[in-house]
């Protein structure tokens, strides 16, 4: 029988089964704001199955079911899955939903940093056939907006500390970040009151890469909800403007001082000094944007990102850049503090989140894959999004409406 259970028992049984997830917490069903239950199939005295259920409402008091890398169930068991599935079909229809969209947190294929499928890794297709025989559908995401079925995830068990963090990268990655860092690059938790700088760049990220951007009370939820529960964090990532006038003028001079000093004798001297002027020129470029752009307080503000810290795994969730300051790479070392921060907080699985590119024929998108590549780690397909058709009648009618609704 299908019962309401309380956050506490499904976070008990999730750890149990090793399915705990952020989609799955208290706090991302209050943020929601909706309708929620946890509910469990109970055998005995023991949970078997549970999730984390959100409604919302559609037609004339009927609502659709919604539960995110969830149920957490043993998949393996075929009886198991129909028992569970059965009685929330029975459950749900009590509560007038006609339509239930569900994804188990479970990866399809084991795949290589590539995206190509390890030979003999982990392969759950069978179960897509389980749940197919049992009259669900497997729901096309591919265009969905927020849904997302394909993610890299790095594995941060051997590593121990920041410098092992950076040898763990691809060589570019490893320069990138060294760079920015000598430059004076830096990168701090924001406060709740900086979340309009935090939607500003957002704002400039949806310009560039043509998404629908959430409104500021969004990311003012997503703190209250995340950063306040210790669940969350914003980072921002910033440089000292007088820092780096003065870096810069330092350049400037250690290149001149090397011109006056080197006498212009032999070829060998000459390229000394050529290489010095080119080097010369590039700093009083940068020494003259540095003095011109806008600073608050002192700081430029280069980009900022917002991660979820749930139980085993941080979780990248979104970002936005300052283009004008896009030479200083912030994503990068937004990134790898990101990662220290895991470390420190003895969190294992660092997942970057949505992930697309040749691999899933997403070329559009594969230069942002490969930035999340340079950092190491592997590509995981998930399952899938299935769909439970609990109220077959009403959902066609439901269907129909919409249909009119659109056209009108």
């Amino acid at each position: 029988m299908i019962k309401k259970i309380t956050y506490e028992q499904f976070l008990e049984f999730a750890k149990e089964n090793q399915q705990v997830n952020v989609l799955q917490s208290i706090e991302h069903a209050k943020r929601l704001r909706r309708d929620y239950e946890y509910l469990a199939l109970i055998e005995g005295d023991s949970i078997v199955g549970a999730g984390l259920f959100t409604y919302r409402p559609v037609f004339f008091g009927y609502r659709e079911a919604t539960c995110q890398l969830g149920p957490v169930l043993d998949y393996h068991q075929p009886a198991l899955v129909e028992t569970f599935f059965k009685e929330l079909k029975t459950y749900l229809k009590t509560k007038k939903v006609y339509y239930l969209l569900f994804n188990p947190n479970l990866i399809r294929l084991e795949r290589d940093i590539n995206g190509d499928i390890v030979e003999n890794g982990v392969n759950n297709t069978s179960l897509t056939q389980t749940l197919e025989n049992l009259g669900m559908d497997e729901v096309n995401i591919d265009n969905h907006p927020y849904l997302i079925n394909w993610y890299f995830v790095k594995d941060l068990s051997d590593i121990h500390d920041s410098e092992e963090l950076l040898e763990s990268f691809a060589s570019k990655t490893k320069q990138i970040i060294r760079r920015s860092l000598e430059l004076g690059v830096r990168v701090r938790p924001m406060s709740f009151e900086e979340i309009p700088l935090f939607k500003k760049f957002m704002d400039e990220a949806a310009n560039k890469h043509h998404f629908i951007v959430r409104s500021q009370s969004y990311y003012e939820d997503l703190y209250q909800q995340f950063v306040l529960t210790n669940h969350g964090v914003f980072l921002v990532a910033y440089y000292e403007k007088e820092e780096l006038v003065s870096y810069y003028q330092n350049k400037i001079d250690e290149d001149q001082t090397l011109i006056d000093k080197t006498p212009d004798t032999n070829k060998r001297n000459r390229n000394i000094i050529k290489e010095a002027n080119i080097r010369l020129d590039s700093f009083r470029n940068k020494l003259e944007i540095a003095q011109n752009i806008e600073a608050k307080d002192g700081f430029v503000y280069l980009g900022a990102a917002m991660f979820y810290l749930y139980e085993h795994e941080m979780i990248y969730f979104n970002s936005g850049m300052r283009e004008e300051t896009k030479s200083f790479e912030a994503p990068y070392v937004i990134q790898f503090e990101a990662m220290k921060l895991a470390i420190e907080n003895n969190i294992k699985r660092y997942n970057f989140y949505g992930t697309n590119g040749h691999f899933n024929n997403k070329p559009a998108q594969h230069g942002i894959y490969e930035f999340k590549k340079g950092f190491g780690g592997v590509v995981e397909e998930m399952l899938g999004f299935y769909s439970l058709n609990v109220n077959p009648t009403v959902l066609k009618i439901i269907n129909l409406l919409k249909k009119v609704a659109n056209r009108n």
